[in-house]
Protein backbone atom coordinates (compact mmCIF):
# COMPACT_ATOMS: atom_id res chain seq x y z
CA UNK A 1 0.00 0.00 0.00
CA UNK A 2 2.99 2.77 0.81
CA UNK A 3 5.49 1.21 -1.42
CA UNK A 4 3.55 2.13 -4.75
CA UNK A 5 4.72 5.07 -6.90
CA UNK A 6 3.89 8.17 -5.51
CA UNK A 7 1.40 8.85 -8.39
CA UNK A 8 -1.17 6.14 -6.91
CA UNK A 9 -1.81 7.59 -3.39
CA UNK A 10 -4.72 10.21 -4.07
CA UNK A 11 -5.02 12.63 -1.39
CA UNK A 12 -6.81 16.29 -1.76
CA UNK A 13 -6.04 19.22 -0.10
CA UNK A 14 -9.48 18.94 1.30
CA UNK A 15 -8.89 15.42 3.00
CA UNK A 16 -5.85 17.14 4.38
CA UNK A 17 -8.18 20.03 6.00
CA UNK A 18 -5.83 22.98 4.30
CA UNK A 19 -7.07 25.75 2.44
CA UNK A 20 -5.77 27.47 -0.88
CA UNK A 21 -3.09 24.80 -2.18
CA UNK A 22 -3.11 21.91 -4.85
CA UNK A 23 -0.85 18.73 -4.22
CA UNK A 24 1.59 18.35 -6.62
CA UNK A 25 3.01 14.91 -5.25
CA UNK A 26 3.14 12.30 -2.40
CA UNK A 27 5.77 10.45 -1.12
CA UNK A 28 6.78 7.94 0.93
CA UNK A 29 9.32 6.58 3.11
CA UNK A 30 8.39 2.89 4.96
CA UNK A 31 12.10 2.56 6.77
CA UNK A 32 11.44 6.92 8.73
CA UNK A 33 7.10 6.22 8.80
CA UNK A 34 6.94 8.67 7.06
CA UNK A 35 4.34 10.61 4.24
CA UNK A 36 5.47 13.80 2.69
CA UNK A 37 2.75 15.73 0.78
CA UNK A 38 4.37 18.39 -1.45
CA UNK A 39 1.63 21.59 -1.96
CA UNK A 40 1.94 24.71 -4.11
CA UNK A 41 -0.37 27.65 -2.84
CA UNK A 42 -3.81 28.19 -5.65
CA UNK A 43 -4.04 32.22 -4.60
CA UNK A 44 -3.93 34.43 -7.38
CA UNK A 45 -1.91 37.26 -5.68
CA UNK A 46 0.21 38.04 -2.82
CA UNK A 47 -0.69 40.98 -0.67
CA UNK A 48 1.72 42.92 0.66
CA UNK A 49 2.16 42.98 3.84
CA UNK A 50 2.66 46.65 4.57
CA UNK A 51 -0.09 48.24 2.31
CA UNK A 52 -2.29 44.57 1.95
CA UNK A 53 -2.14 45.52 -2.49
CA UNK A 54 -1.41 42.42 -4.47
CA UNK A 55 2.47 42.35 -5.32
CA UNK A 56 4.22 41.41 -8.18
CA UNK A 57 6.07 38.12 -8.87
CA UNK A 58 9.54 37.99 -7.24
CA UNK A 59 10.83 34.53 -7.00
CA UNK A 60 10.35 31.65 -4.31
CA UNK A 61 10.93 31.54 -0.73
CA UNK A 62 12.95 28.61 0.75
CA UNK A 63 11.05 25.44 1.07
CA UNK A 64 9.16 24.80 4.36
CA UNK A 65 8.86 21.56 5.90
CA UNK A 66 5.67 21.32 8.03
CA UNK A 67 4.40 18.95 10.40
CA UNK A 68 0.81 17.72 9.70
CA UNK A 69 -2.02 15.40 11.09
CA UNK A 70 -0.94 11.51 11.24
CA UNK A 71 -2.46 9.84 8.37
CA UNK A 72 -2.41 5.95 8.50
CA UNK A 73 -0.17 6.01 11.55
CA UNK A 74 2.55 7.86 10.28
CA UNK A 75 3.71 10.77 10.71
CA UNK A 76 2.73 13.51 7.82
CA UNK A 77 5.11 16.22 6.44
CA UNK A 78 3.60 19.09 4.58
CA UNK A 79 6.57 20.78 1.92
CA UNK A 80 5.24 24.16 0.45
CA UNK A 81 7.74 26.54 -1.32
CA UNK A 82 5.92 29.82 -1.02
CA UNK A 83 6.14 32.10 -3.46
CA UNK A 84 7.29 35.99 -2.98
CA UNK A 85 6.11 38.97 -4.36
CA UNK A 86 7.57 42.74 -5.22
CA UNK A 87 5.00 45.64 -4.11
CA UNK A 88 5.22 48.07 -6.70
CA UNK A 89 2.86 50.80 -4.38
CA UNK A 90 4.98 50.67 -1.20
CA UNK A 91 8.26 52.88 -1.10
CA UNK A 92 11.80 50.60 -1.73
CA UNK A 93 9.71 48.09 -3.51
CA UNK A 94 9.23 46.45 -0.26
CA UNK A 95 9.23 42.04 -0.51
CA UNK A 96 6.48 39.82 0.83
CA UNK A 97 6.69 36.30 1.14
CA UNK A 98 3.21 34.31 0.89
CA UNK A 99 1.86 32.84 4.43
CA UNK A 100 -0.98 30.63 3.92
CA UNK A 101 -4.13 30.42 6.49
CA UNK A 102 -3.14 27.10 8.06
CA UNK A 103 0.54 27.91 9.00
CA UNK A 104 2.66 30.54 10.93
CA UNK A 105 5.32 32.01 9.36
CA UNK A 106 8.04 30.78 11.92
CA UNK A 107 6.16 27.96 12.85
CA UNK A 108 7.10 24.10 12.31
CA UNK A 109 3.48 22.99 12.90
CA UNK A 110 0.15 23.11 10.70
CA UNK A 111 -2.50 24.76 12.97
CA UNK A 112 -4.95 21.56 12.48
CA UNK A 113 -2.05 19.92 14.04
CA UNK A 114 -1.45 22.73 16.79
CA UNK A 115 -5.34 22.55 17.50
CA UNK A 116 -5.32 18.70 17.82
CA UNK A 117 -2.33 18.68 20.13
CA UNK A 118 -4.10 21.84 22.17
CA UNK A 119 -7.11 19.94 22.02
CA UNK A 120 -5.28 16.76 23.74
CA UNK A 121 -4.34 18.88 26.91
CA UNK A 122 -7.86 19.07 27.73
CA UNK A 123 -8.13 17.20 31.08
CA UNK A 124 -4.64 16.37 30.46
CA UNK A 125 -0.80 17.20 31.09
CA UNK A 126 1.82 18.38 28.78
CA UNK A 127 3.62 15.64 30.12
CA UNK A 128 0.77 13.31 28.98
CA UNK A 129 0.24 14.65 25.77
CA UNK A 130 3.83 14.91 24.89
CA UNK A 131 4.50 10.78 26.09
CA UNK A 132 1.17 9.93 24.15
CA UNK A 133 2.29 12.11 20.84
CA UNK A 134 5.91 10.14 21.27
CA UNK A 135 4.60 6.88 21.52
CA UNK A 136 2.55 7.78 18.28
CA UNK A 137 5.12 9.28 16.00
CA UNK A 138 7.67 11.31 17.58
CA UNK A 139 6.07 14.97 17.66
CA UNK A 140 7.30 16.70 20.39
Amino acid sequence: MFGTPSGSLNITAELLGLSDVKVLDVRTNLSAREITIAVESTRKHILCRKCGEPTKPHGLGRKLRLRHLPMFGKETIIEIIPRRGRCEHCDGGSTTTEILDWYDAKGKLTKPLEHHLLFELVNSTVADVSRKADDRLSYC
